[in-house]
């Protein structure tokens, strides 16, 4: 029912609900996300969630998981215009412009405004340069990732080695962190890719599973 090229961007695990029970009639009642691992991989999502105090019966031959988690998913890739820094000096700081980049909510602003910083330090184990990189904003963007190169257009040499995202008191967070040659100077041009036509959806979960693996309902005559 979505556009064919839409993407997940964010899980809002702490509003998912899902039933679990298994073959044996055996119920846990509702699992809740109290801790998981989300969207390391943007290729490859996982949301891992974590059954406490209960096991399947001692004979159950599958267990079944019902529900919906709440997730905003994207329409369109977009590119910001690209910022220019300064290889090797410290606490830079400049605004960011992300067109369409918020959630399309009825009579708000649906461009995300921001900031990018980037620092340098030397990384013990190897010697090189780390470059370490933060977006911030007071509202949520699909950022995918950042894309980095010279100021004549040719990719960055850089090793992208950290990502995380958080959330605190209002304010996003993406952190990026990259291994540089110990000897890199110049100028780095940073542009940010993120989804844009945000939309919240309610992704419904309906999977029965066992030891082997999942398990296919029987066809009727089969």
């Amino acid at each position: 029912m979505k556009p064919a090229l839409w993407r997940m961007v964010y899980c809002n695990e702490k509003d998912a609900r899902l039933a679990v029970h298994d073959s044996t009639g055996g119920r846990f009642g509702v699992l809740c996300c109290e801790e998981s691992l989300f969207m390391e991989d943007l290729e490859h999502p996982v949301l891992e969630m974590e059954c406490r105090d209960w096991l399947p019966a001692a004979g159950a031959a599958w267990v079944e998981l019902k529900g919906k988690i709440p997730c905003i998913i994207g329409k369109e890739e977009a590119l910001s215009e690209g910022l220019s820094f300064t290889v090797g000096q410290k606490d830079q700081k400049k605004p960011l412009l992300l067109k369409g980049a918020v959630l399309e909510e009825a009579g708000s602003e649906k461009d995300g405004r921001g900031s990018l910083e980037m620092s340098f330090v030397r990384d013990r184990d190897s010697g090189g340069l780390r470059m370490e990189m933060k977006l911030k904003s007071s509202r949520y963007m699909g950022i995918l990732r950042l894309e980095l190169t010279t100021p004549e257009g040719a990719p960055f040499p850089a090793k992208e080695d950290l990502f995380s995202r958080s959330s605190s008191s209002g304010e996003y967070s993406w952190f990026w962190s990259y291994l540089l040659n110990p000897d890199e100077k110049g100028k780095v041009h940073v542009a940010v890719n993120y989804m844009t036509g945000l939309e919240w959806v309610d992704m419904p979960v309906e999977i029965k599973f066992g030891m082997s693996g999942l398990v296919q309902d029987s066809q009727k005559g089969e």
